[in-house]
């Protein structure tokens, strides 16, 4: 069977760690810290998948005081993510057949670098990755099309044969940006009415189906 891709790109948070409740939780306790009051859902809900600041600013809702969620959200998150980020079941299991099968993975998240580094070595994923780059290794965060760009130019793998992964649209939009085949993940706790209605290359219900696409 021909493979689809010779290089899969797997976003982080939301993709192989279920931190969902910790962003939530930690938004709160800095809209708590510096307004007073909680932030309504929909302003979290979109704030999910962005690069820090950008979060902020969309919970903010045109209050201002982004450096002062900032640190309140860091401090809950710093505080918290030991206890509640943890991989999705099949993650590691998942990442491990498809090194083994010979195909290079690489690791695309809009996270921190010193947050995602030490999250991925804390969880066991960091030996499954040629590549790893957080949102400072990036000439602009996803959904830019260049946050691919330090990957392919390290692995040598074009954009028309490196696939994608991630769960938030900022993952579908830089693939589309930068010339490189999509994939919805679709097993988080996410809608994924939006991720479908961006017309992903390829939808995953769940992380077996990317072994399927392979043939594996």
């Amino acid at each position: 069977m021909t493979r689809p891709c010779d290089l899969i790109v797997f976003d982080l948070d939301g993709t192989l760690v279920d931190t969902a409740a910790l962003h939530v939780a930690a938004t709160q306790a800095a809209a708590h810290a510096v307004f007073g009051m909680p932030a309504p859902a929909a302003l979290v809900a979109r704030s999910l998948g962005q690069p820090l600041p950008d979060s902020m600013r969309v919970v903010s809702d045109a209050r201002g005081h982004i450096p002062e969620l900032m640190v309140a959200f860091m401090e809950y998150y710093a505080d918290h993510e030991g206890e509640a980020a943890r991989c999705f079941a099949e993650a590691i299991p998942t990442l491990a057949a498809l090194r083994d099968a010979g195909l290079p993975l690489a690791l695309l998240s809009n996270k921190l670098r010193a947050w995602g580094q030490a999250e991925i070595a804390r969880l066991g994923l960091l030996p499954y990755f040629a590549r790893v780059v957080f949102v400072e290794d990036m000439p602009t965060p996803k959904p830019s099309g260049q946050a691919l760009q330090p990957i392919l130019t390290a692995l040598g793998i074009p954009a028309a044969r490196t696939l994608l992964i991630g769960d938030g649209l900022s993952d579908l939009h830089c693939a589309r940006a930068a010339g490189a085949l999509s994939g919805a993940a679709l097993w988080g706790p996410h809608d994924p009415v939006p991720l479908l209605a961006a017309h992903p290359t390829y939808a995953f219900r769940a992380m077996g189906e990317v072994l399927a696409l392979l043939g594996m």
